[in-house]
């Protein structure tokens, strides 16, 4: 929710000065989420299905859950039994050195 102004009485030497008004431009709303991260960086060649890491970051929304996705149709991100996000190649998707020795994928 934006903020919409109001009223203040801010504290000046022991007293409240004269009531002054303010207008706020910020917003209390949703923050983006900050330090995603992956734990690896390198995946099992030609093996299907490949975990590559644990995907992390930190939402300054307190009560708000982080929700990815991967802009690469060769991967998914799934929740492992111990409720971590994993990133991981499509189980019938493997990855070749010699064809592709690196790539991006956002996540």
């Amino acid at each position: 929710m934006p903020w919409q102004g109001g009223q203040f009485r801010p504290w000046q030497g022991g007293q409240h000065a004269e009531g002054r008004t303010w207008r706020g431009s910020g917003s209390r709303g949703n923050k983006a989420p900050t330090a995603i991260s992956l734990s690896n960086s390198t995946v099992l060649e030609n093996t299907a299905g490949a975990e590559i890491g644990f995907i992390t970051g930190i939402d300054p929304n307190k009560r708000d859950l982080l929700t990815y996705s991967v802009d690469d149709s060769r991967f998914e991100i799934i929740l492992d039994a111990q409720g971590r996000c994993v990133l991981r190649l499509e189980a019938d998707t493997a990855l070749d050195f010699e064809t592709t020795a690196s790539l991006a994928v956002e996540f």
